[in-house]
């Protein structure tokens, strides 16, 4: 199949358009665990789910990350069939953001998704979308939207990686991401997928490389942060 293509098959997706090919979401209604085994499929693949899947429209907007290099380590020998495990390495414009619970009044009744606070202490909307998840419509209405999305992912910061603008740049689309677990530098694994007004992400992320610590990250120069999503 691969030959008639002209492209390379990888964990589900294709070469030729991986970096598009990550911004995947589910189709179905499900509250699965966000902690997918790691043996099914790398986290970036949507085989790591058990849910149909369906890919962002994305109009021909440009690329705000850049994909290193990639490994995928099958169980038996062909490519197309189960996987043992694999990485993607890419660098962008990666930066920590922290639930932010106790947002001024004043910027919480202008925001529609989540209220986010990067390292430098400014605020950042996001509008998420958990693998697991299919709509953030299913949130408990006695707690915060932020509260509730720390006790699904167990942790109160995600990490997010703007992949590519869309809407003829009004918005920006991209990863979130969690640490792997593994203690490795650097190293992550994907929750969910995120959009933000780009105007927002301009004034906060374009052009700046936010103050990360060093295990947070492989290496870091122009064009940002190299990280790898196991």
């Amino acid at each position: 199949m691969q030959g008639l293509l002209e492209d390379k098959y990888v964990a589900g997706l294709w070469e030729k358009d991986l970096l598009r090919q990550l911004l995947w979401i589910m189709r179905t209604e499900t509250l699965d665990s966000l902690d997918v085994p790691l043996k099914q499929a790398p986290s970036w693949s949507w085989a790591a789910i058990n849910s149909p899947v369906r890919w962002l429209d994305i109009d021909d907007g440009e690329n705000l990350a850049e994909i290193i290099d990639y490994k995928v380590i099958p169980i038996g020998n062909s490519e197309y069939g189960q996987i043992r495990g694999g990485y993607i390495r890419i660098r962008g414009m990666l930066t920590r953001a922290t639930f932010a619970d106790d947002v001024e009044d004043d910027l919480a009744s202008q925001v529609t998704g989540t209220p986010m606070r990067l390292p430098e202490g400014t605020f950042l909307e996001l509008g998420f979308r958990w693998d697991g998840i299919a709509s953030s419509d299913n949130l408990n209405p006695e707690r915060s939207r932020s509260s509730y999305l720390q006790g699904i992912i167990g942790s109160s910061s995600v990490w997010v990686l703007p992949m590519c603008d869309n809407l003829a740049g009004r918005t920006w689309l991209g990863l979130v991401l969690v640490k792997s677990g593994s203690g490795k530098r650097g190293e992550y694994r994907r929750v969910g997928w995120f959009v933000t007004p780009q105007k927002a992400a301009l004034a906060t992320l374009k052009g700046h490389v936010p103050s990360l610590k060093a295990e947070e990250y492989e290496s870091v120069g122009e064009g940002g942060y190299t990280i790898s999503i196991i």
